[in-house]
């Protein structure tokens, strides 16, 4: 029999952390499993790739606003149970989600284009590449907080979007960090074939719990706000209109 100090030490509280981590992980990876495949077999697929990228990109987007609705919970230690919660998230946000998936995965193949057309033309305009480094600005402020707010607020998808880019204009500083910390984590997934395995197993979702637990102050914050105005009738469009759920 285990003495009750165990379930409190920091070695039990990591490991059920990691536990949770890995089985929220896998919950993403199965659902996201049809744009995945159309990634890596696009060849093998043949006529079937743009239907599974089609149905991948709505189903990432679902379970992208399901695994977010669980790692804000986590920032709290606030999270219980993760199958349940998680495929009953993905089942209420499976149209909103699915829709902000699609135009995500839609936007970053336009992009993948661009991106192609400018490397591989011969005297390519350096238009390009400005167009390229803008929808990719444009892209990122537009959903680091897009799924957050998804899996915390009932919203339309755009003014999700829109909440999103105006929060990261509001908070820049916060924002600017943000987008370091996620890049030094990609980096370093893909390190090596070591890393890169590491990265699979448990990647998308420290991913999404960094941007959850640099967010939710901010989400926060903007609660207080908005709880403090109740009373007006209008808000500039400048303001965060937020509704929890």
């Amino acid at each position: 029999m285990f003495k009750n100090g165990f379930f409190e030490s920091p070695l039990y509280k990591f490991g059920t952390r990691l536990v949770d981590v890995l089985a929220l992980n896998f919950l993403w990876l199965f659902c996201s499993l049809p744009l995945l495949l159309a990634l890596a077999f696009p060849k093998w697929l043949g006529l079937f790739w743009i239907p599974c990228g089609i149905i991948g990109a709505f189903t990432m987007g679902a379970a992208s606003v399901a695994a977010f609705s669980i790692t804000l919970k986590m920032v709290d230690d606030e999270e219980g149970y993760i199958f349940k919660p998680f495929f009953k998230e993905f089942k209420a946000s499976f149209f909103k989600g699915g829709i902000a998936g699609m135009i995500q995965t839609f936007a970053v193949y336009a992009l993948y284009l661009d991106f192609q057309l400018f490397n591989n033309v011969k005297d390519s305009n350096i238009m390009f590449l400005i167009v390229f480094i803008l929808g990719l600005i444009l892209l990122f402020t537009h959903y680091v907080y897009a799924y957050a707010l998804m899996g915390r607020y009932e919203n339309t998808v755009i003014n999700t979007l829109r909440n999103s880019f105006t929060i990261s204009l509001r908070y820049f500083k916060k924002t600017i960090l943000i987008f370091l910390v996620v890049a030094f984590e990609i980096l370093l997934f893909v390190w090596s074939g070591t890393t890169e395995f590491i990265g699979l197993i448990i990647g998308p979702v420290c991913i999404m719990f960094t941007i959850s637990g640099m967010a939710k102050p901010i989400f926060l914050r903007i609660e207080k706000d908005n709880s403090g105005s109740d009373d007006e009738e209008e808000e500039t469009e400048e303001d965060v209109d937020v509704s929890e759920y």
